[in-house]
C-alpha cells in the first residue's frame, strides 16, 4: 500500500510503505520491511528510502537501507543504534551510529 503525504519532511520513520512530496522538489519513497512491537504500537527495524523527481519520476538517490534498534529506557524507546547503507560515488558505504549510557533527563527546577 502506498499513501501520498504533502509535507515538508524529507524522511520519516514509519511503519508501511509511503510517499512523501515536500517542498524542495523531491517524492521520497519508504518502505518498512520490519518492525519493533512495542506496548505503545511499532517502531522501524528495517527500512530503505529512495528519492525521484516528482514531475519525472527521475531517480534523485540511490536506494538508501536504514536498521534501527532502541532501548526501553523510563518508559521510552530511544535510538540506540542506526546502520545506514547507501552508495557514494559508485561504492557501497555503511554507516554505523551507536549511541550509549543514555538516560532521561531531569527536569529543571525553576
Amino acid at each position: 500500500m502506498s499513501v501520498k503525504v504533502s509535507c515538508t519532511v524529507l524522511r520519516r520513520v514509519l511503519v508501511g510503505d509511503y510517499q512523501f512530496d515536500s517542498n524542495h522538489g523531491v517524492v521520497v519513497t519508504i518502505d518498512t520491511f520490519s518492525s519493533h512491537k512495542t506496548e505503545e504500537g511499532y517502531l522501524s527495524h528495517r527500512y530503505d528510502s529512495i528519492y525521484h523527481d516528482p514531475k519525472t519520476g527521475e531517480l534523485k538517490a540511490g536506494k538508501t537501507d536504514f536498521e534501527d534498534n532502541y532501548e526501553k529506557v523510563g518508559g521510552y524507546y530511544i535510538l540506540t543504534s542506526r546502520v545506514i547503507t547507501g552508495e557514494e560515488n559508485g561504492e557501497t558505504v555503511t554507516k554505523e551510529f551507536g549511541f550509549s549510557n543514555i538516560k532521561l533527563l531531569q527536569p529543571a527546577m525553576v
